[in-house]
Parts: structure tokens; sequence; C-alpha cells
């Protein structure tokens, strides 16, 4: 917060001093000590405080033009205290490839439930932007209906076997080269681990290689693998064959960021062949909508 002088709206003199708020991260000035018509204070201001988050203010002033909003006794004290006007912005992407993925419904909700959820679907670039948050804690989700394009063909038998190799401990992926080369394979990715705990019980087991055969062999639209997302930068260290456990939602604070990705796994492609390319077939299933 910082105070100056300048010429008041309206006035001929010079005006006495004026208070504003800087963003550092927008690198923008926004005047506080000012009316609802936007003209400067046309008296000194007083005893400015700001709160923790660098949003509100409270002053004092002997103005004659300012409404008070905070009324103590006619003090003349204001509170300058902005509409919600956050913005939390992002994209989803597979894990694999990095493809875009579109239709995920991103729903922000308040903790307290003293607000609706705000949502917003991704686009075909993958981009979401949820407007219109209050500047306090939220919870955020990521969703995708099962029969968003490229589901069922991404499962093959290729991940039956990548799931049994990882239930047992071994390394799924291919070495480039073979075993006389010098190039070696791809470590496991976290994600495989995900993507092969098909049953949600955080542990892999045959049980989910099977049920990644069916998923392969019978592709239907009531059988259709189901679409996980983690939040970018939550740790996924501890994630193995013993603990493939992913958090549900991720915690976030618009005071202290504006931009969250998600990273895609379609439970089942342990091989991550999927793309939006792949079709299908004819099952049409509608998109979940929002609300």
């Amino acid at each position: 917060m910082v105070s100056g002088r300048s010429l008041a709206f309206g006035l001929n003199s010079l005006a006495v001093d004026q208070l504003a708020l800087i963003n550092l991260r927008s690198s923008t000035l926004t005047a506080i000590s000012v009316s609802q018509s936007d003209q400067a204070a046309d008296d000194s201001v007083l005893g400015a405080v700001i709160s923790p988050d660098g949003r509100r203010a409270v002053f004092s002033s002997a103005a004659s033009n300012l409404s008070e909003t905070l009324d103590e006794s006619e003090t003349g004290l204001y509170l300058y205290s902005p509409a919600a006007a956050g913005v939390l912005s992002g994209a989803v992407t597979y894990w694999k490839n990095g493809a875009p993925i579109n239709d995920v419904i991103v729903r922000a909700s308040d903790p307290s439930g003293q607000t609706l959820p705000l949502t917003d679907r991704s686009n075909p670039d993958g981009k979401w932007q949820i407007e219109g948050m209050e500047f306090e804690p939220y919870s955020l989700t990521a969703y995708r209906s099962p029969s968003g394009a490229g589901a069922l063909n991404a499962v093959s038998a290729a991940d039956v076997l990548a799931a049994l190799k990882l239930s047992v401990g071994r390394n799924p992926n291919a070495d480039p080269d073979g075993t006389m080369g010098q190039e070696t394979a791809r470590a496991v990715s976290p994600y495989q681990y995900l993507a092969a705990d098909v049953d949600g019980s955080g542990r892999l087991t045959v049980a989910d290689a099977l049920m990644i055969a069916k998923l392969a062999a019978s592709p239907t639209a009531s059988n259709r693998p189901e679409w996980r997302f983690v939040a970018e930068g939550v740790s996924l260290e501890s994630v193995n064959r013993y603990s493939a456990d992913r958090p549900s939602y991720v915690g976030v604070d618009v005071n202290l960021t504006d931009e969250l990705g998600w990273v895609g796994v379609l439970a089942g492609d342990v091989d991550g062949s999927w793309t939006e390319g792949l079709l299908d077939s004819l099952l049409g299933v509608t998109q979940t909508p929002l609300g």
C-alpha cells in the first residue's frame, strides 16, 4: 500500500494524500481513497490498515466526497473491500504424451459450503478458467465422463501384460535398444501405477490385470475405463505397486496462485497410448452436464 499526492478529479487544486494498493504479481496500481464516481478524496486520509491478504483496507478521512461504507459512530472510517474477482485457470493434459484433454469438468467448491460450486469445462486445447472466485481457500476436483473419445481403443492386451509386470515388481517399459544396447528402459512412472489400479484398491494385483483384460476384450458403453486426474505439483513419490492411491481433490487459494494444471490418467491404459484421435467405434454416450 502506498500514499501520494495527485490532482483530484473534479478539483482545481493539488489533492491531499491518497492511498493505493500495488499488486506486485500483476504490476497493477489500484486507488482506494476514491469516491464511487472515482473522485479522489478531497481531504486528508489517515491511519490506513491493510488486511493480511492485501485485498482490503480500513482508513479514516475527513473527506466530504467519500461514502462511509464502514460506519463507526461517525468517526469517518472507510472500508475498501472490492467485489470478488478471483480468476483461476489452467490446462488438462495426458500424462504420457502431454496431449490436451477436452471436456474435463473442473469444479471449485467452498469448503465451508457457504457458496455454490463454480465450474468450467476444458476446451479442445485443454484450457479451462473459473472466474468470480472469492479470495479464500477452495477445494478443486476434475472429472471427465468415460464416454470421452479414445477411452476404449487405448486399452489393449499390451496393457494387460504391463499390469501383470507391475503387480510383481517388474518394469513393463521396453528397452529401446534391447538388452545388449547401452540405453535402458524408461523408469516406471507413478501415473502407470495409477492407471494399472483399475479396481481402485490402492494396491496392484492380478485382479487389476483381469479387469483390464475385460476392458480390452469387451468395448461396450457400459464397460468403459474411468478417467482420473491429479493436480500438477502434488507429490507422487510414495506411489508404488503397494500404494497406488491418489488425492481426489486439491486445495487452492487464489490469494497465492492463479494457475493450476491437471494431469489425466485413463484407468487401464498402462502404456499411455491414449490420444484424442482414437475413436470409440459408434458408442454415443452424452457428456455429464455442468452443474
